[in-house]
């Protein structure tokens, strides 16, 4: 039996949900584990305790809800104009970047922000697709 490459590692560690890749973009890997869960490093201090889980929940809630009325913002009025993909794709991108590294700088666990990055991405993918098919160019 073959010893398992560094490779087929990742790609495991991504199906299970302990790391975050973005398709086609290099060294994009993120840790999806909260690091509280994690055990300190030998010779680091373990990680400062960020916001109780209840804070936590409310701070990731109002930011999905503020970043899917930009979402819808940015969509509005598209069902009667095109859509061009090479503007469109890159603002939801930096928008999804933006609430991932806010939510981590403000204290939520990598887990939590990933999650909210991905219910973003899941609002903006269906309003997108709902406007999509007959207005966007190519």
């Amino acid at each position: 039996m073959k010893a398992p490459t560094v490779h087929q590692m990742v790609v495991s560690l991504a199906r299970k949900g302990l790391i975050g890749r973005t398709p086609g973009t290099a060294r994009s890997i993120r840790v999806l584990v909260d690091p509280r869960l994690l055990p300190p490093l030998p010779g680091h201090a373990a990680p400062a305790d960020s916001a109780p889980a209840s804070q936590e929940s409310s701070v990731v809630e109002a930011v999905v809800t503020v970043a899917n009325r930009i979402v819808n913002k940015l969509c509005e009025g598209n069902e009667t104009r095109a859509m061009d993909d090479r503007e469109i794709v890159p603002l939801f991108r930096r928008l999804l970047e933006g609430v991932e590294e806010g939510l981590v700088e403000v204290g939520v666990g990598p887990l939590g922000a990933e999650r909210a990055r991905q219910r973003v991405l899941a609002h903006a993918e269906g309003l997108y697709r709902s406007t999509g098919d007959t207005t966007r160019s190519g």
